[in-house]
């Protein structure tokens, strides 16, 4: 594991940039989360911080291709039919995606993995270069995941940061192969509206099932297998990458 010497500074400065994320979103704010205003600060807060601070290229282009149009169609196309019969409100669940989509992948592939692509650049090894970045940014990831603990129960919050680190790992594969931010950040507003969709509950932060020490056993295989089936996707998407540099 090798960084770019002459780029040593990008660490502090990542870690100050996501350090005013974090307190941002901890910190109590006099409007409610739950509000479009808040989301739209986070964005604009996150877009100064880049320019400011990280300065990073973030790639995006309202142009798809054909893969991706079918792709983007069909997603749509499950959220649609799941929404149609619910009983609950769905408009909170499709914003609180929304925000997660968008910001998060602003600030965890936009702005971290792309700093991270250039610390690892001389890696001496050419597939180290492309994979430590994303291993490193789909834990920053995981991790970030911890300040649900100030709603949800440290059982659960281990669960989910393990599972949406495997989450994080595809999520870059997806930037990576796609070149367009725009691609990902639609990748994970849709995991996260599909799994609040199947819910009974009106918001991604209600009614989380708390995990107890008798259900360790069936979580830890469920979070398993789900973080092999979004490694192997994510790896499959790169393949060519990967197999450009050896």
């Amino acid at each position: 594991m090798t960084l770019i010497k002459s780029h040593n500074y990008l660490i502090p400065k990542l870690f100050l940039v996501y350090s005013i994320y974090l307190i941002w979103m901890l910190v109590p704010i006099p409007f409610s989360r739950g509000s479009l205003l808040a989301p739209t600060l986070t964005t604009l807060l996150l877009l100064g911080l880049n320019h400011f601070v990280t300065r990073q290229k973030i790639n995006w282009s309202w142009k798809l291709s054909r893969k991706s149009f079918i792709a983007v169609s069909i997603l749509t196309a499950i959220l649609i039919l799941l929404t149609i019969p619910r009983q609950q409100p769905s408009f909170l669940i499709y914003l609180q995606s929304l925000d997660a989509g968008i910001n998060e992948e602003l600030l965890d592939r936009g702005i971290v993995l792309a700093t991270l692509l250039i610390l690892f650049k001389n890696s001496s090894n050419p597939k180290a270069q492309l994979l430590w970045p994303i291993i490193l940014s789909s834990l920053i990831f995981g991790l970030s995941h911890f300040m649900n603990l100030s709603w949800q129960d440290p059982l659960s919050t281990l669960f989910q940061v393990t599972t949406v680190s495997g989450t994080g790992f595809l999520l870059a594969c997806i930037y990576l192969r796609t070149h367009n931010i725009l691609l990902a950040m639609y990748c994970h507003f849709f995991i996260d509206a599909y799994l609040g969709l199947i819910s009974k509950f009106d918001s991604l932060d209600s009614g989380n099932s708390i995990v107890t020490i008798e259900m360790i056993p069936l979580e830890s295989l469920s979070t398993l297998i789900h973080i092999i089936i979004e490694v192997g996707i994510g790896l499959f998407l790169i393949r060519k990458q990967l197999k450009s540099r050896g």
